[in-house]
C-alpha cells in the first residue's frame, strides 16, 4: 500500500467562499463606478488572477486597481472591502484540521 503525502485543497469555494458579488457591490460604492463597470474591469484585466496566482502583492493589486477604478479609500479599507467577500466554509476547515492532526479517516483515489 503506498503512503500518502499530502492532500491538497483548493482555496477559493472549497475552504473559503468567495462572494464575488459582495466585492463588487463593496468596490462599486467606493469607486461612484456600478457593479457591472467593476465586473467589466476585473473581467478584462489581468490583475485578479495575479493576485489569486501570487505574480502581485495584495499592497500591488491595491495601487493598480484603486488607480484604474478611483477608488477613494486606504489600502486598509480596500482589504476590508475584499476580506467581506470571503467567508470559510466551517465543515471543510474542520476537516482540513482532522486531516492535519490524523484524526480522520479517508480514501485515497487513484
Amino acid at each position: 500500500m503506498k503512503s500518502l503525502h499530502a492532500i491538497v485543497f483548493d482555496l477559493g469555494n472549497v475552504l473559503i467562499r468567495y462572494d464575488e458579488q459582495l466585492v463588487l457591490e463593496n468596490f462599486a460604492a467606493r469607486t461612484g463606478k456600478t457593479p457591472a463597470e467593476v465586473e467589466r474591469y476585473m473581467r478584462r484585466t489581468p490583475h485578479e488572477t495575479e493576485l489569486a496566482l501570487g505574480k502581485v502583492t495584495p499592497r500591488q493589486f491595491y495601487r493598480t486597481v484603486a488607480g484604474d477604478l478611483g477608488w477613494t479609500g486606504s489600502f486598509e479599507e480596500f482589504a476590508a472591502a475584499w476580506n467581506e467577500s470571503l467567508t470559510p466554509i466551517e465543515p471543510m476547515m474542520e476537516l482540513a484540521a482532522q486531516l492535519a492532526t490524523g484524526d480522520a479517516h479517508y480514501y485515497a483515489a487513484m
